[in-house]
């Protein structure tokens, strides 16, 4: 895990992607351009974790009598961290929902919001024999990305949710 500041995606505009099925949605401007925005990278980490508390929903601290199961281990040697606790964090998604809520632990010894992509296909409650596939394309020329759950057999099931690449990185 590489230890960086991440922030949110402001999108804008619609257009259509090489997938007749699939929508891409570009960023007008640079996606720098807002340094305090709020991001999340998706990534292949073992579990979605960030140091943003205030964007949990339904949050949970752990206790004596409720511990983390999970330890952290960032990539730097000696920053192995305890979650102080658990919630969702809501992904803007093309689904019925809105959003795609997402399991994140929180520690505040991080300086990241990372999302396992994993953790994308449990919050699209989707049972694995329905999910058909699930991919990630990314769209270089427009400097976007779309993470897309297909459901086997009923297309309003699917979980589409777009984002920007910045470093040939997905970020939502």
């Amino acid at each position: 895990m590489i230890m960086s500041s991440i922030n949110a995606v402001d999108i804008h505009s619609l257009s259509r992607s090489p997938a007749a099925d699939v929508q891409v949605e570009t960023v007008a401007d640079h996606p720098d351009d807002d340094p305090d925005a709020i991001r999340a990278q998706v990534d292949t980490a073992h579990v979605s974790c960030t140091d943003q508390q205030h964007m949990l929903h339904g949050y949970r601290e752990f206790t004596q009598s409720r511990p983390s199961l999970v330890k952290l281990m960032p990539a730097t040697v000696n920053s192995d961290a305890v979650p102080k606790g658990v919630g969702y964090l809501h992904l803007p998604a093309k689904n019925a929902q809105g959003y795609l809520s997402v399991q994140t632990f929180y520690t505040p010894y991080l300086r990241t919001t990372v999302i396992n992509k994993r953790d994308l296909v449990k919050a699209a409650e989707i049972r694995v024999k329905d999910i058909e596939s699930d991919s990630i394309t990314k769209h270089k020329d427009a400097g976007t990305f779309t993470y897309h759950t297909k459901h086997r057999m009923n297309s309003s099931k699917d979980d589409i949710i777009h984002g920007i690449l910045i470093d040939d990185k997905c970020y939502t």
